[in-house]
């Protein structure tokens, strides 16, 4: 790219360039800023900076697999007291993509799928899809269509009953692979599509595994708002004295924020320890009816701060944001896409720690950020200050591993400690065996050979 300046004869003078390469384009942020170095013969100066949008990503047919998935306090339509459940999953979008590229596999047809049926219960465990769900498009199609789940009841002699349906958007959760969500149904006499008002018919867990996607994907892509869903904003405005990751004393940030398994970042502001973005990601709470309870279970907001390399994204620092300064923050008229808001507002200037330095001094810069609810939340919903801090170990744990201790015999006791807790990259500390379940990789690493390094260390 090169700047020029048209002079009054119509002359065009070149100013500075700037170069991304495809690979950079492929693998980065579809937001990019750019600067233009001025030239005067002896000196050169970051004079300009540019901010634009660019989409340059594959047309892929991804396949999806929808596994473990449960069920809790569903609703019952047996005279029993129970429900035979099972699950539907769908990705419908617009009429026109879908018949764009009808002929394809995931553009018309395999974009839905279902469970088998479990029998008398209400609280149904490890259900598995029995087809993998397709879907053609490029990544940023897919993260802003939504995943319609519909929890139906079997009945053999007439027709099913919907039990709850959910409407999850796919943006974040594509990343993580773990979606939690609230049912809801409508009050009225046709509770299947309208009539009423929405009420709560039960939660839903499970997980979405990627089994094909294109190998270069980027990220940072703005999100599209659905109607009638409250989200958490998070506004982050700036980054200032930012531990440098390049020779030249600068590095190449970017804020990847993860709260309830969700996880969006910031575009990449190049060559700078002091970026600023005034960028704002929304988090979808996927609730029907939101209370203390529900909301605390989808714990604290994390902010990772990394530096974009080709390889696998480098760690700068990170922070961690209880929820409870959020529905403790004065009340405040905003502006949010547009519109005024009025709702409760934290503001801070934060220290960003070092993954595995506990050391209070060892701080890797600060982060300027926003957060609030929109639209605010119902006014009794106030979270208690949590007295845990993450670099502890639960008494849970304290205590098994006690009993875990109290089996070592004397002569493997003698030879030298058992480690059995260590410190992750939040600096929480963790014990050993909860490395072993079954979960996402940390952030957006996504390539095998950077997990299995990362195993083999554990």
């Amino acid at each position: 790219m090169t700047l020029v300046e048209q002079t009054r004869f119509g002359n065009l003078v070149e100013i500075g360039t700037s170069e991304l390469t495809l690979l950079e384009l492929a693998s980065g942020s579809v937001q990019q800023e750019v600067t233009f170095a001025e030239r005067d013969g002896r000196s050169t100066i970051d004079s300009y900076r540019l901010n634009f949008h660019i989409h340059f990503q594959e047309n892929f047919t991804f396949v999806m697999r929808l596994v473990d998935w449960s069920g809790s306090k569903l609703r019952a339509t047996d005279d029993t007291g129970s429900s035979d459940p099972f699950l539907k999953f769908a990705i419908r979008g617009s009429r026109k993509k879908r018949y764009r590229s009808w002929y394809k596999r995931g553009g018309l047809l395999g974009r839905s799928t279902s469970t088998d049926v479990q029998y008398n219960t209400l609280n149904p465990e490890h259900m598995r899809a029995k087809r993998a769900l397709y879907y053609h498009g490029t990544r940023s199609d897919l993260e802003n269509e939504t995943l319609r789940i519909e929890v139906w009841d079997y009945d053999p002699d007439s027709r099913n009953d919907l039990i709850g349906f959910a409407e999850v958007p796919l943006r974040g959760v594509l990343v993580s692979g773990h979606i939690s969500t609230g049912l809801a149904m409508h009050s009225g006499p046709d509770r299947a599509t309208s009539g009423g008002h929405l009420i709560t018919a039960g939660a839903l867990t499970g997980a979405l595994e990627m089994v094909a996607q294109p190998a270069y994907t980027q990220f940072g892509d703005v999100v599209k708002r659905l109607p009638k869903m409250t989200y958490l904003a998070l506004h982050v405005q700036s980054c200032v004295d930012l531990v440098s990751k390049k020779v030249d004393g600068m590095s190449d940030p970017y804020v990847s924020a993860v709260w309830a398994a969700v996880s969006q970042q910031t575009r990449v502001v190049r060559s700078t320890c002091a970026p600023q973005y005034d960028e704002t990601l929304y988090f979808p709470t996927n609730l029907v009816c939101i209370n203390a309870t529900e909301l605390e279970g989808k714990g604290d907001v994390v902010l990772y701060v990394l530096h974009h390399d080709k390889t696998a994204p480098v760690d700068i620092g990170f922070c961690r944001i209880p929820l409870d300064r959020i529905t403790s923050a004065p009340i405040k008229r905003i502006e949010d896409s547009g519109t005024n808001v009025k709702t409760r507002v934290y503001e801070s200037r934060l220290l960003l720690q070092q993954p595995g330095i506990m050391r209070k001094d060892a701080h890797a810069g600060e982060i300027k950020v926003r957060l609030y609810f929109t639209p605010d939340l119902p006014s009794d919903v106030v979270l208690q200050e949590r007295q845990h801090l993450a670099h502890e170990l639960p008494e849970s744990y304290q205590r098994r591993e006690a009993e875990w201790r109290s089996g070592i015999p004397y002569r493997l006791l003698a030879t030298g400690r058992y480690i059995c807790s260590a410190l992750d990259e939040t600096n929480t500390r963790r014990f050993l065996p909860t490395y072993l379940s079954k979960c996402a990789p940390p952030r957006d690493m996504a390539d095998p050979k950077t997990i299995a390094r990362s195993e083999s260390l554990n």
